[in-house]
């Protein structure tokens, strides 16, 4: 049985962003960008345009996507981190947490997730992309696929310390992007 929704209750806490002790500038701490002094009007049409046909894009599940991996400092830990995921070898993955994490994530709510994903989506068969980003001393890293037991596309997302070490770390549906 294939899902392509996903039913959230106050048990099913494992699709929840993880990200133990991040820091780092909040929306407060940053500057307020001023608004332009002057928008201009625009001009007033001579004429009646024909009508386009509304522009349709694809649902997310329906793209065709052609990896290109993404070879930047920290995706071969991180890839390793996600197939030590993907294997159930949690004990040594949980080591690599940082302690704000190891207390966001103890081992038993780990293990928890790891089930999850393997009962709700069951195992990844194709990666659709990588992508890696940095800020400060984190680097972000997200990978979307293909699972065996769900219809659209999962998202896996790493925050990685400098160090190496996990600061976060959750498993999602994608959100489609802007349409």
């Amino acid at each position: 049985m294939r899902k392509s929704g996903l039913a959230l209750s106050a048990v099913s806490f494992p699709l929840i962003l993880i990200l133990g002790g991040c820091g780092g500038a909040t929306p407060e701490d940053e500057p307020a960008q001023a608004a332009p002094a002057v928008v201009p009007e625009p001009a007033a049409p001579t004429e009646t345009a024909p009508e386009s046909p509304p522009l349709a894009s694809p649902p997310l599940e329906d793209l065709q996507v052609t990896v290109q991996p993404v070879e930047t400092p920290g995706m071969d830990v991180v890839r390793a981190y996600t197939e030590q995921f993907y294997s159930g070898e949690l004990e040594q993955l949980h080591e690599r947490f940082t302690e704000e994490m190891k207390q966001v994530l103890p081992p038993d709510q780990l293990r928890t997730l790891y089930d999850y994903v393997r009962q709700e989506y069951g195992e990844e068969v194709e990666v659709l992309g990588e992508d890696a980003q940095t800020k400060d001393e984190y680097r972000g890293f997200a990978r979307w696929a293909r699972f065996s037991n769900y219809d659209g596309v999962i998202e896996v997302q790493w925050i990685l310390r400098e160090d190496d070490s996990v600061a976060g770390f959750f498993v999602q549906p994608a959100k489609p992007g802007p349409q």
